[in-house]
């Protein structure tokens, strides 16, 4: 990602002012799928040809994803459960 400004109107130039170089949230899916992007990245960046194999990925495949606050009442006897 990366975030741009305006520094004037009549200059007409831009300014980087971050760099944010990340793996969006939907990464974990893709590399589950097959497609493990960061092990190809760091395959080139090493000078290695990375490898890809076009009929190894998988389809028909949902990711999950929560991230709140969950509250169990009587947890010691949900814990009891197993």
């Amino acid at each position: 990602m990366m975030h741009m400004r305006r520094l004037g109107v009549t200059m007409r130039r831009m300014c980087i002012i971050e760099i944010n170089p990340r793996f969006g949230g939907g990464a974990p899916l893709a590399i589950h799928a097959g497609a493990d992007f960061p092990k190809w990245i760091l395959s080139e960046l090493i000078g290695k040809k990375p490898r890809i194999n076009a009929t190894g990925f998988k389809d028909d495949i949902a990711m999950l994803r929560f991230d709140d606050s969950v509250f169990v009442k009587k947890a010691s006897k949900v814990l009891e459960l197993r």
